[in-house]
């Protein structure tokens, strides 16, 4: 028998404005709300990895060479130099996200190459990630549920990290391309899968997963939406797997992309850096299952009672199983599976937040490999789609005479969010208010003091610079990076027999670590044994071809050496990846005194 048409009244309550407002008003007071609660960041200067992915980005400049469809072909740590040659910008080789990349393209053309015009891109997508969940919320649990949903996103102070560091719009957008996938290809009765909604979906899909891995989390998620749709007893419909298969088609074609251009993932630690790398690589999984664990508590503790936010979270002392938040995390991933398993047997949407919630742990909580850092607060960001659909899911089962007092509790929860928010923006007015702030919260880690000197030693502030770094030194005494940060002090000091000491004692405990070598090197400069920092500079670049800085190191000393010939092609090669290098001009001066 024919289905007969939606009425009127139906059409209108199956559409995601159940808010009570269009979706595309609701999207642009999404929008314009998060510029209001942010608009404090827009002006912040550049934090971490944004000088180095964005900054200093030759591939955001206009270029003939710079188009999307190269950048396509990049990993997320190369770039490509005025004549549309790729080089990397760091030793890093192993990333491919060509979503978060063209985005910063686009930025780019938009607004220029800017700390503000950039970061509004990311309070733009903030609000918008904040109103398609809201949407979704509102469309599966009605419109209050909503309304609570997005506004906790909107507010939640996880956010701040996300948009102060621009290189977080990665995690932006991957919440963007979930929650809005989810919205475009949940069933609704009486519409079908147009060629535009098709697209759309599509597109969100690519969104997620060619921003970050962690966008892998749409494909479970496509999963369980497409499964709990299905009223119980109704029968097998194929049209709600359209799209799971979407999704499923997307990531293969991401993968494919990505073993093609940048070769099968491997998360290797890069030597000296061992405060900053994983503590877990290298261990097996039983060795790892504690702290997994823990971190599980940890992303629960940052959604729900998220203070302090630390911006580099790695503890003095990994838990074992005496730690009780190994076991809270335990307890947590047994609660998420039982809700998980309930949700299914009932057809309830509850299940989607206990799957975004597991989907995301895997990928990030050191149970599928030990990548990048061991714990980080833009990482969480995106578990923020699993807290809209708890929130909202739990707002929906209260009925009256308690939906006053769940209203006045909700907004007071939101506002309290909104004033952490505001708190925790103060600390992004510069790199040295950030990490201070770190050290305040988190005394007893080396890598916070590690990386508050590094930041006091680009603003001048050399006593500071050296206090920080010591600390962490005392820390961490058989530290190769804590050595060698103290031992480049040194060197610049003319305090040669420390340095030589601190610089020895790295690279007995890390051969590889480049950074050391060049500092041996320069300390062998200054000492004007030239041949000898040559040799040692050439050693560092061969574990690490892509720091600049060696390059640069390299560049002096052969011009010192009278080889100009070699410092100028160094030097050709610097001004063509960055225009804006002032070293360059100072070693053309040197060679062309050398000649």
């Amino acid at each position: 028998m024919k289905r007969a048409d939606p009425t009127r009244a139906e059409r209108r309550s199956n559409r995601p404005g159940s808010l009570g407002l269009p979706s595309v008003v609701w999207l642009v007071v999404a929008i314009a709300a998060s510029f209001l609660l942010h608009a404090r960041a827009i002006n912040h200067p550049w934090i971490s990895d944004d000088h180095v992915i964005l900054k200093d980005n030759p591939t955001l400049r206009r270029t003939e060479a710079s188009t999307p469809l190269r950048l396509i072909g990049l990993d997320y740590w190369s770039a490509l130099d005025a004549e549309g040659r790729a080089f990397p910008l760091v030793g890093d080789r192993n990333l491919y996200r060509p979503a978060t990349t063209i985005s910063y393209w686009i930025n780019a053309r938009l607004t220029g190459i800017t700390p503000a015009g950039l970061r509004s891109g990311n309070v733009l997508l903030h609000g918008l990630a904040a109103g398609i969940l809201g949407l979704l919320c509102a469309a599966l649990f009605g419109g209050p549920a909503g309304l609570l949903a997005g506004a906790a996103v909107l507010a939640h102070p996880v956010g701040t990290d996300v948009i102060n560091r621009i290189v977080g719009r990665a995690d932006i957008l991957v919440l963007v391309g979930i929650a809005g996938f989810l919205l475009v290809a949940r069933p609704i009765p009486g519409r079908g899968w147009s060629p535009f909604r098709v697209a759309a979906a599509a597109l969100l899909a690519l969104t997620a997963l060619g921003a970050k891995e962690t966008g892998l989390a749409l494909l479970p998620i496509a999963a369980l939406q497409a499964w709990l749709s299905r009223p119980p007893g109704a029968p097998w419909d194929r049209v709600r797997w359209i799209g799971p298969a979407i999704a499923l088609s997307a990531g293969i074609l991401v993968l494919g992309a990505r073993t093609a251009f940048v070769g099968w993932p491997r998360y290797d630690p890069v030597p000296g850096l061992d405060l900053l790398m994983n503590p877990l690589s290298g261990m097996g999984w039983l060795e790892r299952l504690p702290a997994a664990l823990s971190l599980g508590s940890w992303y629960v503790q940052l959604l729900v009672a998220p203070w302090p936010l630390l911006t580099l979270d790695r503890p003095a002392r990994l838990p074992d199983w005496g730690s009780p938040t190994v076991w809270i995390g335990a307890v947590v991933l047994a609660g998420m599976l039982l809700l998980l398993i309930h949700s299914v047997r009932r057809r309830h949407f509850w299940g989607l937040a206990a799957v975004w919630w597991l989907a995301m742990f895997a990928l990030v909580g050191q149970i599928l490999a030990p990548i990048g850092t061991y714990r980080e607060v833009r990482i969480v960001y995106p578990f923020l789609g699993s807290l809209a659909l708890g929130l909202a899911g739990a707002f929906a089962l209260v009925r009256p005479p308690w939906r006053g007092p769940a209203r006045a509790a909700a907004a007071i929860g939101v506002g309290l969010l909104m004033v952490l928010t505001i708190i925790r923006t103060d600390n992004y007015g510069s790199e040295v208010a950030l990490y201070e702030a770190d050290v305040r919260h988190h005394p007893d880690s080396p890598l916070t003091h590690l990386m508050l000197g590094v930041v006091y030693s680009e603003a001048n502030r050399a006593g500071d610079a050296r206090r920080a770094r010591e600390t962490a030194l005392s820390l961490a005494p058989d530290s190769p990076q804590a050595l060698n940060e103290v031992a480049a002090l040194e060197v610049q000091a003319g305090n040669f027999p420390r340095a030589e000491e601190l610089l020895s004692k790295a690279l007995t405990l890390e051969p590889r670590h480049s950074v050391a070598l060049m500092n041996l090197g320069n300390l062998r400069a200054q000492q004007d044994r030239l041949e000898e920092a040559h040799a040692l500079l050439l050693r560092s670049e061969r574990l690490n071809p892509a720091y600049s800085l060696i390059q640069v190191n390299l560049a002096l000393v052969e011009a010192l050496l009278g080889r100009p010939a070699d410092a100028l092609r160094r030097a050709d090669l610097l001004g063509r990846q960055n225009p804006n290098d002032p070293n360059v001009a100072a070693i053309r001066r040197l060679a062309g005194g050398a000649r």
